[in-house]
């Protein structure tokens, strides 16, 4: 608990110099808004890239408005707990205006008995409970950043690997590494470029399209088969209406009769 007695604890004015109202900060910021943009760096869009730094004069007022929305709501939080715990706004002054570090802060601000209650205080169980708490995020931090490098490792080697069995060599391999560090990038500040969701699709459908193309090619192959058959057999029968220039012998054992040349038809007729 705060010693009420000493002198140094601030009241609601001091609280409020601590943390500036967030109208300030709105209105400062819209006090920069021209009517219309004359030139490429306006007053307004200097400011509003310190927040967003891909800010262009055509999104220059919505992103304003992001930023107003984004700066407001924080600070109103964190001057009605400034309020509500004048011992915390004294701590934020300390470390905001005079540049004292946090834990000198905390010990300047704040009564021994408040971080290291007796058994039995008020605030013993909850205080306990935090420290408690915070250990085990600690530790839980600790895990995960030595899983975090162990895996790193483990990438290093299979991409090296990977690298050397498609015989890349350095320029291509390293343009390949630089593509894998974007889409991690990505996926850590969790805003997917639409470049990388294309890339991405294209690996998630290859052995589908890849089982496509090769049912595809194997269709091909049999309809190139049977038409070759039927070729061969249309050829057969082609071949076999031919004949083999021998006369045909009728059923009856009868020669066929033989054709008549001009003369021939000429007695045939008189006679």
């Amino acid at each position: 608990m705060v010693d009420e007695k000493k002198d140094t604890v601030v009241n609601e004015e001091a609280a409020a110099e601590a943390i500036p109202e967030t109208t300030e900060t709105v209105e400062a910021l819209a006090e920069t808004m021209p009517e219309e943009q004359e030139t490429e760096e306006t007053p307004l869009l200097i400011a509003v890239r310190k927040y967003v730094p891909e800010a262009t004069p055509e999104d220059v007022e919505k992103n304003a408005v992001m930023v107003i929305d984004k700066l407001s709501g924080p600070q109103e939080k964190l001057l009605t707990a400034a309020k509500r715990f004048p011992a915390f706004a004294e701590m934020l002054y300390y470390i905001s205006e005079k540049g004292m570090d946090p834990v000198e802060a905390i010990a300047r601000t704040f009564d021994r008995d408040v971080l290291n209650p007796p058994e039995g205080a008020p605030d013993w169980e909850n205080i306990n409970s935090a420290v408690a708490a915070r250990d085990e995020e600690i530790k839980g931090r600790d895990e995960r950043m030595a899983t975090y490098k162990k895996n790193g490792e483990i990438s290093l080697e299979n991409a090296a690997k990977f690298i050397e069995e498609k015989e890349m060599d350095e320029e291509k391999g390293i343009a390949f590494l630089t593509f894998v560090d974007s889409i991690k990038a990505d996926l850590v500040d969790d805003n997917i470029s639409p470049e990388h969701f294309a890339s991405l699709y294209k690996a998630w459908i290859y052995d589908e399209k890849m089982k496509e193309i090769e049912e595809l090619k194997n269709a091909e192959i049999e309809t190139a088969e049977t038409r070759g058959r039927n070729q061969q057999i249309t050829d057969r029968m082609k071949n076999a209406d031919k004949g083999d220039g021998m006369p045909h012998i009728s059923s009856g054992g009868n020669k066929p009769k033989r054709k008549l040349n001009e003369t021939e038809k000429f007695f045939e007729g008189v006679i």
